[in-house]
């Protein structure tokens, strides 16, 4: 497993796709749960980024996740998608608990409000980032962490809260983000 990963930083790295997308259906759910369980043996937290589409790796891989955090925005095709998929994650068993909505691009000014989404999904929004599009854009072009490249910003926050919610862990500059991403 160690090398197949790309070090980002000492305590956080990196399982990426294939290069070529035919590749992608050789990954069968059962290698999935084997690379997570033997991940499981080295690392205290498996992020998986999942994509848009549902088959049956992503249900593996949701089936053995604690826990499921579907990013979303407080736009139309965003909340229908939403439901849909609250649907699908109500059909296959999930409990609402293992569920956590994250409204990314949140403004509070916007039309559509938190809690039309709740309303229409069925399921409380349980984390949001603010719209910082230019130094979340910034971050992505610079290859930088955005708490490196804004340590005061209302995105580093939100995402250090983010982080202390997921891990139960205290995060602080020169804390785990920072250990991870500085």
């Amino acid at each position: 497993l160690d090398t197949s990963l790309i070090e980002v930083t000492p305590r956080f790295k990196l399982l990426p796709a294939s290069d070529n997308p035919a590749h992608a259906s050789d990954v069968k759910p059962e290698h999935l749960e084997k690379i997570i369980e033997i991940a499981q043996n080295y690392y205290d937290y498996i992020v998986l980024d999942l994509g848009r589409h549902i088959d049956a790796l992503t249900v593996k891989a949701m089936d053995l996740s604690h826990q499921i955090l579907p990013v979303v925005q407080l736009v139309m095709p965003y909340i229908r998608d939403a439901n849909y998929l609250y649907r699908i994650f109500s059909s296959l068993g999930y409990s609402k608990e293992k569920i956590h909505f994250l409204v990314n691009r949140y403004d509070k000014n916007d039309k559509l409000k938190i809690s039309d989404f709740e309303k229409a999904v069925g399921q409380k929004v349980s984390y949001t980032l603010p719209n910082d599009y230019a130094l979340v854009n910034h971050s992505i072009n610079q290859g930088e962490a955005v708490l490196k490249l804004n340590p005061k910003s209302e995105m580093t926050k939100q995402l250090k809260q983010l982080a202390e919610k997921l891990t139960g862990e205290k995060v602080n500059a020169s804390g785990l983000l920072s250990k991870l991403f500085g």
